[in-house]
């Protein structure tokens, strides 16, 4: 702020409830301020924790202020030098809770990591009541980046209690999938970059299924070509409306599996088909 202008003497305090920001390029003023942001980069130099940076004082409401406070200034400007004379001081100013504290936390496990288009993928979720009061009305949101949302209601949570919730979503789309579980109550959280936990499982498109046959010594042999390693059910129907399966087998590393249909020779007409098992 303040552009390139020099100042001395300045009195600058800054509060949520100020009127206007420092001034981009104009000279500062003394006066009170809300905090300010300008667009472009900035990161301060160590020993400044490193960015992003707030845009509110208030976002430290909730946490205990207790401990050593630091005020880190930067001039980004070659050529320019200064102090700050007079030091600087914090004021605090503490209000009554217009509602309830509590500290939600999120914990995944899902799974699993690969599966092939049509599968389902299986999610635990826990939520933690780190307190000090007790949540209500905990919901947890389980969605998908392919765009499917489920949303589990906990309910109570008393402080220090775990609840949980299991959901399972298919996903509509092949690709990088990233699981994302979301949980909120109605009391205000004291660190809600806790509220949220992420997994991420790789969804393939399995490969067709080719189901192949011939009549050898009065029996019918069955091949299925299709996904290796994945279970695959042979079906049988003589009218093409009822079905019966006559086995369920694994494909093998190379995707194949046999099977010999022992009764067909006890009648005249028969249709096969094969499906995979989840």
């Amino acid at each position: 702020t303040g552009g390139g202008h020099s100042v001395s003497n300045l009195v600058l305090t800054f509060d949520d409830a100020g009127a206007g920001l420092l001034p981009s390029s104009n000279p500062d003023v003394s006066g009170t301020y809300r905090p300010s942001v300008y667009p472009g980069p900035v990161v301060l130099p160590p020993p400044a924790p490193g960015p992003a940076y707030g845009t509110m004082l208030a976002g430290v409401a909730g946490y205990n202020p207790n401990g050593t406070w630091s005020l880190f200034v930067y001039d980004d400007t070659v050529g320019d030098s200064g102090f700050i004379a007079g030091g600087w001081s914090l004021n605090l100013t503490t209000g009554a809770a217009l509602r309830g504290m509590a500290d939600l936390a999120v914990g995944l496990s899902s799974g699993p990591g690969t599966l092939y288009l049509g599968g389902v993928i299986k999610n635990t979720v826990w939520v933690t009541n780190l307190g000090p009061g007790t949540a209500t009305g905990v919901v947890v949101t389980n969605s998908l980046s392919s765009g499917q949302v489920v949303v589990a209601g906990i309910g109570s949570l008393a402080a220090g209690a775990v609840g949980s919730a299991s959901v399972a979503i298919a996903p509509t789309q092949s690709g990088e999938i990233t699981t994302t579980v979301f949980a909120v109550g109605n009391e205000a959280d004291l660190n809600p970059a806790n509220n949220t936990a992420q997994a991420t499982s790789v969804v393939s498109i399995a490969a067709p299924a080719v189901l192949s046959g011939a009549m050898v010594n009065g029996q019918f042999h069955l091949t299925v070509a299709a996904q290796p390693c994945c279970a695959y059910a042979v079906l049988v129907s003589t009218n093409l409306t009822s079905w019966t399966s006559l086995c369920t087998n694994s494909t093998s590393t190379n995707g194949f599996f046999k099977y010999t249909d022992t009764t067909s020779s006890a009648t005249t007409r028969r249709y096969y088909r094969t499906a995979r098992i989840e």
